[in-house]
């Protein structure tokens, strides 16, 4: 088992009230004045390097998160040691969730770019939910979107080649990203360099065929 590497942020931690990605996130269901019950259970901001896991699959599921800063990758280990990806979590997404105290991680969580994330212990996550119907529908609805990612990833695993799903997961990670007004030169470059690691064969230079999120069917063009 890798060890988390997790550093704390001592100084001047975001405040839940002025946070940036709050309309994103869970608390975005609070009232202003009960956040602030929210920010006294948050543990800590924590930063983590790229490439380190903020959790493995099969661990004590001590921890839930909400991703402030960075990006995640999600995965499932097979009997053979490959690793399934099962999604890439984006800033105000919340992960490591378990609904009972001693859960073990159903799955891994490893940094793709330099994180930051704000910590929860799942005993103060299941206090705020007996006191607090908003937070609990809030947590039911981000289980079951997921959920049904999830369902439709594994819908398309037998029906796409191996270059129609890198396709599907960049289009679908564009997709997201688009919704929430986050697609920059950065990003652009980031996706393109996905593409051609995953697909030698395409051009890593010009527009990207758009597939439906549910088939293999192309549905349109759009540059990255």
């Amino acid at each position: 088992m890798v060890k988390s590497k997790l550093t704390e942020i001592r100084t001047a931690p975001t405040s839940c009230a002025s946070c940036p990605i709050r309309e994103k996130a869970l608390f975005q269901v609070f009232a202003d004045d009960y956040l602030q019950d929210a920010e006294a259970r948050r543990t800590a901001q924590y930063r983590l390097s790229a490439r380190s896991h903020l959790y493995q699959e099969t661990t004590p599921a001590a921890m839930a998160y909400t991703l402030f800063e960075g990006w995640l990758l999600l995965y499932r280990t097979h009997s053979d040691g490959s690793r399934q990806g099962l999604r890439v979590a984006l800033p105000g997404d919340f992960v490591g969730y378990a609904p009972l105290t001693d859960s073990l991680y159903s799955h891994g969580a490893v940094a793709i770019s330099d994180v930051t994330v704000c910590g929860f212990r799942q005993a103060d996550l299941h206090a705020m939910i007996d006191s607090h119907a908003d937070i609990a529908r809030q947590i039911t609805s981000i289980q079951a979107r997921y959920l049904a990612i999830c369902e439709s990833n594994v819908l398309g695993l037998g029906r796409k080649s191996a270059e129609q799903r890198i396709a599907h997961a960049v289009a679908d990670l564009y997709y997201r990203l688009d919704q929430r007004a986050e697609v920059d030169a950065r990003t652009d470059s980031r996706l393109r360099y996905w593409t051609s690691r995953g697909c030698s064969n395409w051009p890593n230079t010009g527009p990207i065929l758009l597939v439906d999120r549910f088939n293999s069917t192309p549905v349109t063009r759009k540059p990255l």
